[in-house]
């Protein structure tokens, strides 16, 4: 009997030769809510030391990016993404756990994100500690629902 064994997910900062294989995770991960490429550019600019890639098998196959939000102690989990053809691996949950531990670092005390009701990342996030906060009908102007969850007292962890 062959043993599958999952590929070891190797987690590093994005550099920016790397863009193009991020914004095709992306399209692949969130279709028509996907950032364009200039978006990914622009976070990849503002939230360097808060961007991610996993690379399994010499292959990037998520990225997940955070940010600082501006005098406060509290930070976001803008996007994770993994390629569909490697979902359920944990390959995003560890890429979330890194960008969550370097927000911690920073002095960060809450995380929050927003994610469709119906992704199935949800389960995900509620495993990582995050609970809803509050519900938005139009969050992305294109009537689609959102809930956004936060994260809190991440210190005392």
């Amino acid at each position: 009997m062959t043993k599958s064994v999952t590929p070891e997910l190797k987690i590093r900062p994005v550099r920016q030769s790397d863009l193009s294989f991020v914004h095709v995770i992306d399209q692949s991960a969130f279709g028509s809510i996907a950032n364009d490429f200039v978006t990914i550019r622009q976070m990849y600019d503002i939230a360097t030391d808060c961007f991610f890639v996993g690379e399994a098998d010499s292959q990037i196959v998520g990225y997940a990016v955070g940010c600082v939000k501006f005098a406060s102690d509290s930070g976001w989990l803008l996007d994770v993404a993994v390629l569909p053809s490697k979902h359920g691996l944990g390959y995003g949950a560890s890429l979330a756990k890194v960008v969550i531990e370097t927000l911690t670092s920073a002095g960060v005390s809450t995380v929050r994100l927003v994610v469709q009701p119906q992704n199935s990342a949800v389960r995900l996030y509620e495993k990582l500690g995050f609970i809803e906060e509050s519900r938005d009908a139009d969050y992305y102007g294109t009537g689609e629902r959102i809930v956004m969850i936060a994260k809190v007292n991440l210190g005392a962890e």
